[in-house]
């Protein structure tokens, strides 16, 4: 089965999504298998990112979806949902990092990042996930990173960074349209 899903991946499709279930389903397998390392290596190789000089939309504009693929935000959060389960800290927090750096993170992929690290005690460092969430969204999207930030900065440090917290909800407003800031 590996070898014919080794061959599938050099298969030049349509789309990027029909690449990604060819890997997914790969991993998929191995995780049927028990055999979790061989799909965290599935997972690591279907993400490789290409070298910057061999990225950018008119480089992959003619380019198969191969090379498209590290940019699929699907196979990104299945890999750091795996790397969550079975790697270490820094691999998962790896993952997550370069879900950013690729600007191809989600609301839903801020908050699962923020749990994770808030799960590991690195609160400041869930907090700065947040922060760089908060930047990637516009409203009504970035609604769902600024609730839980809020709820969990001001349940952290509740009156002793009062500062700080003016400053966040006074950020949290700036981009609401006036209706909805009550």
């Amino acid at each position: 089965a590996r070898v014919i899903l080794r061959k599938a991946t050099q298969v030049p499709f349509k789309t990027v999504e029909d690449l990604a279930a060819v890997w997914t389903g790969w991993a998929e397998m191995e995780l049927r298998a028990k055999k979790y390392n061989e799909a965290l290596a599935v997972l690591a190789e279907a993400t490789i990112i290409p070298p910057a000089a061999n990225r950018g939309k008119e480089k992959e504009a003619n380019a198969p979806v191969q090379a498209r693929l590290y940019k699929h935000t699907k196979l990104w959060a299945f890999y750091a949902d795996l790397q969550e389960s079975l790697a270490g800290f820094d691999a998962t927090k790896e993952t997550y990092d370069k879900i950013f750096e690729l600007r191809i993170v989600t609301p839903q992929l801020v908050l699962n990042y923020a749990a994770f690290l808030e799960e590991h005690k690195h609160f400041e460092l869930a907090f700065q996930a947040f922060e760089k969430g908060v930047v990637l969204f516009k409203h009504p999207h970035v609604l769902q990173i600024w609730l839980p930030y809020l709820t969990k900065f001001v349940a952290r440090y509740g009156g002793t960074k009062l500062e700080r917290a003016r400053d966040l909800f006074e950020q949290a407003l700036e981009g609401c349209p006036a209706a909805e800031a009550h």
